[in-house]
C-alpha cells in the first residue's frame, strides 16, 4: 500500500514540475512581447528604409515565434488536464492493485516524457529570445545600443 502512495506522489511531483516549466515558457512569452515592443519603438525612430525593412522582418519573426510559443503552451495546458483526469481514473481503480500499478506506471512515464519535452522547448525558446534580444541591441552600424534608447 505505501508503494501506491509513493507512485501517486511521484506523479504529483512531476505535474508540479510541469507547471513550473510551463511558467518558465510564459516568462519567455513576456520577453518576446517586450522585444516586439522595443522593435516597434525602434521602427518608429528610424528613417533609413533598409533598416526599417530589417526591423519589420524581425517583428514578423518575433510574432511568429510568439504565436508558436502561445500554441505550445495552450496545447500543454490540455496535457495537464489529461494528467489530472488520469489521476482521477487512477484513484477509481485503487482497489485493483494490478490495474493500479499498470496505470500508475504509464502516467508516471508519460509525465516524465512530457517534462523532457518541456525542457527541450524551454531551451529552444531561450535561444530564440536571446537571438531576438541581441538582434535589437545592435544598431545598423553593428555597435551595441543601450536599453535607454528603447
Amino acid at each position: 500500500m505505501p508503494d501506491r502512495y509513493k507512485q501517486v506522489s511521484n506523479i504529483g511531483d512531476n505535474i508540479i514540475r510541469m507547471r513550473g516549466e510551463r511558467d518558465f515558457l510564459k516568462v519567455r512569452q513576456i520577453a518576446i512581447a517586450r522585444t516586439i515592443n522595443r522593435l516597434h519603438k525602434r521602427l518608429n525612430k528610424t528613417e533609413d528604409e533598409e533598416e526599417r525593412r530589417a526591423i519589420r522582418d524581425m517583428i514578423r519573426s518575433s510574432l511568429f515565434i510568439s504565436s508558436e510559443l502561445r500554441d505550445y503552451v495552450n496545447n500543454f495546458n490540455g496535457e495537464l488536464e489529461r494528467f489530472k483526469k488520469g489521476l482521477i481514473s487512477l484513484k477509481s481503480i485503487s482497489k485493483q492493485p494490478e490495474a493500479f500499478q499498470v496505470m500508475a506506471n504509464y502516467i508516471y512515464e508519460d509525465t516524465d516524457y512530457t517534462i523532457k519535452n518541456l525542457l527541450q522547448a524551454r531551451h529552444y525558446y531561450d535561444r530564440m529570445v536571446s537571438v531576438l534580444y541581441n538582434s535589437i541591441r545592435e544598431d545598423s552600424t553593428g555597435t551595441q545600443t543601450t536599453d535607454d534608447e528603447y
